[in-house]
């Protein structure tokens, strides 16, 4: 029986209302006498995100919100795609599994490249939720398993081609928790088994995690900085082991944008000799993806710019290069005083200066 939040009826009243506030919304009594106003609210503001993120989920028609959390740390469309992407055409794709799935997002791109996948879950509801929305989805070569990752491992000896995880970044008290060994699960607790099990294994990791503790902390072959539209969502570890574990090959992609990929070792970068120039006639500013991963000298090689200064991250060139990925500015003029130009219209941006845009503005009265 069809669950009534996905009769048509109820997604075109939802539709008519995506873009009002859902605060809002949840105050307007329920057209409908099986649906209450607070399971419309939910599902509201579960589509509103979806629409954005998993473009494809939205447009089915088909899928069940969850609360806001698990919206939260879900993969984007975009972001799943790269990471199936990540898995080259010689590895075999008989089976895969995802040891954390949550919604499903990364699971449901991943089994379209695998006979079989496996999605585990330590929370019922949720999984629950998830087999409905696959159901719906007719995704047909999936396996649902009910448990945590540590006790799946310990109570199945299975090995796969491929291991995919993207531990819990809060705790029961739903503060968020920023170290390798406060997540669920820990990968340091569990990595040497996961690489037992499977010659391929990827961690998805928040953001905000600093990226040379998890160098520091984990043998990988590779650590990808994924940003969609100038803004950095995921970092994410792939360990191959056909490849090297110990110098990895870093990649800074910038999705939906006109950015080409950047890589580097870190090796190289470290031990990489650059020249610095003052400023010439043209100013780059890297997208979020490469000064998040670091490369701030291996740059310099591939687009031949000069660093302006060690301690800042802005490059200068006498030629403009159309394809540097980030932002570039032409020099036409250096002024001293800003209080010359307050009357004039422009884009202010902060670097290396003691104060932000607000007090600026206010200081100089811009």
């Amino acid at each position: 029986m069809e669950n009534p939040l996905l009769e048509t009826k109820v997604w075109q009243y939802l539709e008519t209302h995506l873009g009002m506030d859902v605060s809002a919304f949840a105050l307007l009594k329920s057209p409908f006498e099986n649906l209450s106003s607070a399971q419309l609210a939910k599902q509201l503001k579960g589509l509103q995100v979806l629409k954005e993120k998993v473009p494809l989920w939205f447009e089915s028609k088909k899928v069940l919100c969850p609360m806001g959390l698990n919206l939260e740390q879900c993969s984007s469309q975009a972001t799943a795609l790269y990471k199936v992407g990540l898995i080259d055409e010689k590895y075999p794709k008989k089976n895969g599994i995802d040891l954390t799935c949550g919604l499903g997002v990364d699971a449901f791109f991943f089994s379209r490249i695998f006979e079989k996948f496996t999605l585990v879950e330590q929370n019922e509801e949720l999984l629950t939720l998830v087999k409905e929305n696959f159901t719906n989805l007719k995704v047909e070569n999936v396996d649902f398993v009910l448990s945590n990752a540590e006790n799946f491992l310990s109570n199945n000896p299975k090995s796969f081609d491929f291991i995919y995880l993207d531990p819990d970044r809060r705790n029961k008290a739903n503060q968020k928790r920023i170290l390798p060994e406060d997540l669920s699960p820990n990968l340091h607790l569990i990595v040497d088994v996961l690489l037992e099990r499977s010659p391929l294994v990827m961690v998805k990791f928040s953001p905000m995690m600093d990226l040379f503790q998890l160098i520091d902390s984990f043998f990988c072959s590779e650590i990808h900085v994924v940003a969609v539209k100038n803004q950095v969502k995921e970092l994410v570890l792939l360990f191959d082991k056909n490849k090297e574990n110990k110098n990895p090959k870093i990649v800074a992609v910038n999705l939906e944008s006109t950015h080409k990929t950047f890589e580097f070792s870190l090796k190289n970068e470290q031990e990489l000799a650059i020249s610095y120039h003052s400023v010439q006639k043209y100013l780059y500013l890297p997208n979020a993806a490469i000064l998040k991963a670091g490369s701030f000298k291996s740059i310099t090689k591939e687009y031949e710019v000069f660093k302006i200064d060690t301690n800042s991250h802005l490059y200068t060139s006498i030629e403009l290069l159309e394809d540097f990925p980030g932002k570039g500015y032409e020099i036409l003029e250096k002024v001293e005083n800003l209080k010359s130009i307050a009357k004039q219209s422009f884009q202010l941006v902060v670097r290396n200066y003691p104060l932000n845009i607000h007090k600026i503005k206010a200081k100089y009265k811009l």
